[in-house]
């Protein structure tokens, strides 16, 4: 994550597979956009507070606005995406999902904005929007820092960036696969996978560019497919198919073929019946949240100021269980037959604050 990083993506090729995505029409992000979209209206839900300003960058708001949260209260909506078809797909989707969700009764004075934006370029102005919601666009983005810098600059204090991205662990099945084909065969390998985010620098990332009370957390989800073919045909689908910048000029097919025959060979579901004898696939869900810093929100205590010591604590736990002793490792209590047969009491455990924002008045 450096500040002048190199660029990876050829970002004129993903506006291309994106575009020509759209022909595939919107039941191809189901599995995978909508699942995310999903998940970011839930984690709204628990943030205390309110938002009339958002703007929504990336794919299926249908599923968003579907599960929408009852802490927005939407005045301005701005429908973000890179390219045109892809805006166009979005406010269609708006238009079919309206009349069953009552949109326009919740939030009468709602008004929606498309927009074409490119996330390393964020147009909007300096404090101007409450929340911004990123659906599973950012991966793409060759400097990080400077998408979310510029994002965080957008927001008005106490505003919200919150949003989902992939995860290094994605699609680690099918890097493995052109790996050993392609090195059996070329006696090298090159990058076929686009390389993506660790949850770590992605939590790094926010912290050092200021974004106050971050939250970090990922969640991996399989999906599956009766071949490789159909894999790589659903990333095609979804505009997700290579856009780098730096790879081997084309594949060679005997690559292709003993890559799609590794793969379907070593990554079949053999234990559960419902997809028994399907190949899977990993991807990696990181999601994260950060606010800009208001004077409103909770703050750390001051280091010593604790009342009482952990380490008193858990003596008076062993005091009335004797046994307790065994079943706690690490600041965690263990169940019964869970632990070792021997374990040292609680030792050195640091008190940890769990901070929420607070609603504002």
């Amino acid at each position: 994550m450096k500040k002048n990083a190199s660029k990876i993506f050829n970002r004129l090729k993903l506006i291309q597979n994106k575009q020509q995505s759209v022909q595939f029409g919107v039941n191809r992000l189901k599995p995978l956009y909508d699942f995310s979209a999903k998940g970011i209206a839930e984690n709204i839900t628990t943030i205390k507070r309110y938002y009339q300003d958002v703007a929504y960058i990336g794919p299926s708001i249908s599923s968003f606005l579907q599960d929408i949260p009852h802490n927005l209260d939407l005045k301005n909506l701005f429908i973000c995406d890179s390219t045109e078809e892809l805006v166009r797909e979005s406010l269609q989707e708006i238009d079919l999902i309206a009349p069953q969700i009552n949109l326009y009764k919740k939030f009468p004075d709602l008004k929606i904005y498309p927009l074409i934006v490119d996330e390393e370029l964020f147009p909007f102005k300096s404090e101007s929007l409450d929340m911004v919601i990123s659906n599973m666009n950012m991966h793409y983005v060759n400097d990080l820092s400077v998408g979310f810098s510029r994002i965080l600059d957008s927001l008005k204090p106490d505003g919200t960036h919150i949003g989902a991205i992939l995860g290094e662990e994605t699609l680690q099945e099918l890097r493995i696969a052109f790996t050993l084909a392609e090195s059996e065969r070329c006696g090298g390998v090159s990058q076929h996978v686009s390389p993506f985010v660790t949850i770590t620098e992605l939590g790094n990332l926010i912290t050092r560019l200021s974004y106050n009370l971050p939250t970090v957390f990922s969640e991996k989800r399989m999906l599956y497919f009766e071949s490789s073919v159909d894999l790589m045909q659903f990333l095609q689908d979804c505009g997700d198919n290579s856009c780098l910048l730096e790879k081997r000029k084309g594949v060679l097919k005997d690559t292709l073929l003993g890559s799609i025959a590794i793969y379907d060979s070593l990554f079949k579901e053999i234990n559960d019946p419902e997809y028994k004898n399907q190949i899977f696939s990993t991807f990696e869900i990181i999601s994260y949240a950060g606010w800009k810093y208001h004077e409103s929100q909770p703050k750390p205590k001051k280091r010593g100021s604790a009342e009482f010591s952990l380490k008193d604590l858990s003596k008076e736990i062993v005091d009335i269980d004797p046994e307790a002793a065994q079943r706690m490792k690490s600041g965690e209590i263990l169940e019964e037959g869970d632990g070792p047969d021997e374990a040292d009491p609680l030792q050195d455990l640091q008190n940890e604050n769990e901070l929420e924002p607070k609603k504002k008045n």
